[in-house]
């Protein structure tokens, strides 16, 4: 049963995954430290799932747009993490995940209850 993801980076690994998940269903939330690089990846990702439709190697069962339909984009890392089923952080962006949940965590515990 597809949930939430948040995809923390929105480089070509963070596009790529977040097609993975969308094929399937999930709420894909993708946030980058720079707001501007998820707008032009949205725009990547729709481009290449209507690719990939017209090429008849889609993943999944949903069409281009439905997929698309899945990916949201976050400003805020707070939102893209909170309740996800699982996070995806590429490696350049792992000291900023653990300083976000370091200097949040009471936040965390308190909503989680």
């Amino acid at each position: 049963m597809p949930g939430k993801i948040g995809i923390i980076g929105s480089g070509l690994i963070g596009r790529n995954w977040s097609m993975i998940f969308a094929s399937q269903a999930y709420d894909v939330y993708l946030y980058d430290v720079v707001p501007d690089a998820v707008d032009k990846a949205l725009v990547l990702l729709k481009n290449q799932l209507e690719t990939f439709q017209n090429s008849g190697t889609l993943r999944g069962t949903l069409n281009a747009a439905e997929q698309f339909a899945h990916i949201h984009k976050t400003t805020n890392l707070k939102e893209a993490v909170n309740g996800a089923v699982y996070i995806q952080v590429q490696r350049f962006n792992f000291a900023l995940i653990l300083n976000f949940f370091y200097f949040t965590r009471n936040a965390f515990l308190k909503t989680s209850n």
